[in-house]
């Protein structure tokens, strides 16, 4: 009876430090779960719940949350905001294709690209074949 009572007890407002020694530079957030109110959300049609929404569906209680918090620096983020991001300076070399003529089914744009490597294709092989019979006359 005393651990159902206790249990009980639990489950209401308590903060974790009064169950654990947690580190001085614990959140708040940490230290008393009942101030996190993103849970218990609307309910969901069970032959449609996946086992993240069964387990994320209850709140916290001072036995699951963290006794001690290592925060990282913030130096990388204020070294960046200081100098400015990166910004790539290289050369695109991209063909750029028109949003508007994919829309409109291959339009004029993308059938003159089309028709533009057809043709510079057509010209080297001329010119391939320009200069095989080219070489093939000069006696060798």
């Amino acid at each position: 009876m005393a651990s159902q009572a206790q249990a009980g007890e639990e489950t209401g407002e308590r903060s974790t430090h009064e169950f654990y020694r947690v580190s001085p530079h614990l959140p708040r957030r940490f230290d008393e779960p009942h101030l996190l109110h993103a849970y218990g959300s609307k309910p969901t049609h069970p032959v449609y719940r996946t086992s993240n929404q069964a387990y994320g569906r209850r709140a916290p209680t001072v036995h699951e949350m963290p006794t001690v918090f290592r925060g990282r620096s913030q130096d990388f983020s204020t070294h960046l905001g200081q100098c400015g991001m990166y910004r790539n300076r290289g050369l695109n070399t991209a063909v750029d294709r028109s949003s508007v003529a994919a829309a409109a089914g291959g339009g004029s744009l993308a059938v003159s690209a089309r028709h533009q490597r057809i043709a510079f294709h057509e010209a080297v092989r001329a010119l391939a074949a320009g200069t095989a019979a080219a070489g093939t006359g000069n006696g060798r």
